[in-house]
Protein backbone atom coordinates (compact mmCIF):
# COMPACT_ATOMS: atom_id res chain seq x y z
CA UNK A 1 0.00 0.00 0.00
CA UNK A 2 1.32 3.39 -0.93
CA UNK A 3 1.34 6.60 1.07
CA UNK A 4 -1.97 7.75 -0.39
CA UNK A 5 -3.60 4.49 0.75
CA UNK A 6 -2.33 5.05 4.30
CA UNK A 7 -3.67 8.60 4.26
CA UNK A 8 -7.06 7.32 3.10
CA UNK A 9 -7.02 4.73 5.91
CA UNK A 10 -7.00 7.58 8.44
CA UNK A 11 -10.50 8.71 7.45
CA UNK A 12 -12.50 6.03 9.32
CA UNK A 13 -10.59 6.33 12.61
CA UNK A 14 -10.93 10.12 12.52
CA UNK A 15 -14.67 9.81 11.87
CA UNK A 16 -14.96 7.36 14.78
CA UNK A 17 -13.15 9.73 17.13
CA UNK A 18 -15.52 12.54 16.10
CA UNK A 19 -18.49 10.23 16.79
CA UNK A 20 -17.08 9.20 20.18
CA UNK A 21 -16.64 12.87 21.02
CA UNK A 22 -20.28 13.56 20.13
CA UNK A 23 -21.29 10.69 22.39
CA UNK A 24 -19.22 12.11 25.26
CA UNK A 25 -20.90 15.49 24.79
CA UNK A 26 -24.32 13.83 25.06
CA UNK A 27 -23.23 11.91 28.16
CA UNK A 28 -21.89 15.10 29.75
CA UNK A 29 -25.37 16.66 29.50
CA UNK A 30 -26.85 13.78 31.51
CA UNK A 31 -24.24 13.86 34.29
CA UNK A 32 -24.49 15.86 37.46
CA UNK A 33 -21.79 18.35 38.33
CA UNK A 34 -18.83 18.33 38.55
CA UNK A 35 -18.66 15.16 36.44
CA UNK A 36 -20.65 16.65 33.57
CA UNK A 37 -18.29 19.59 33.25
CA UNK A 38 -15.23 17.36 33.35
CA UNK A 39 -16.55 15.08 30.60
CA UNK A 40 -17.66 18.11 28.56
CA UNK A 41 -14.22 19.71 28.82
CA UNK A 42 -12.57 16.45 27.84
CA UNK A 43 -14.84 16.06 24.81
CA UNK A 44 -14.12 19.60 23.59
CA UNK A 45 -10.38 19.07 24.04
CA UNK A 46 -10.59 15.88 21.97
CA UNK A 47 -12.70 17.68 19.33
CA UNK A 48 -10.07 20.41 19.07
CA UNK A 49 -7.29 17.89 18.52
CA UNK A 50 -9.34 16.01 15.92
CA UNK A 51 -9.88 19.25 14.03
CA UNK A 52 -6.10 19.73 13.97
CA UNK A 53 -5.70 16.17 12.67
CA UNK A 54 -8.40 16.75 10.06
CA UNK A 55 -6.45 19.73 8.71
CA UNK A 56 -3.25 17.66 8.55
CA UNK A 57 -5.13 14.79 6.92
CA UNK A 58 -6.53 17.12 4.27
CA UNK A 59 -3.05 18.44 3.50
CA UNK A 60 -1.60 14.93 3.25
CA UNK A 61 -4.52 13.81 1.10
CA UNK A 62 -3.83 16.60 -1.37
CA UNK A 63 -0.05 16.09 -1.33
CA UNK A 64 -0.21 12.36 -1.91
CA UNK A 65 -3.24 12.16 -4.22
CA UNK A 66 -2.31 10.24 -7.38
CA UNK A 67 -3.99 12.88 -9.55
CA UNK A 68 -3.03 15.94 -7.49
CA UNK A 69 -2.60 18.19 -10.52
CA UNK A 70 -6.26 17.68 -11.46
CA UNK A 71 -7.21 18.15 -7.81
CA UNK A 72 -5.39 21.51 -7.73
CA UNK A 73 -7.26 22.63 -10.87
CA UNK A 74 -10.60 21.64 -9.39
CA UNK A 75 -9.90 23.63 -6.21
CA UNK A 76 -8.97 26.79 -8.12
Amino acid sequence: MGTFGHVCNLERPLASIRNFTDALLLVSEALDEPGGSVVNELAWAIRSRVEELDAEHESLFKLTHPDRERLKLEEA
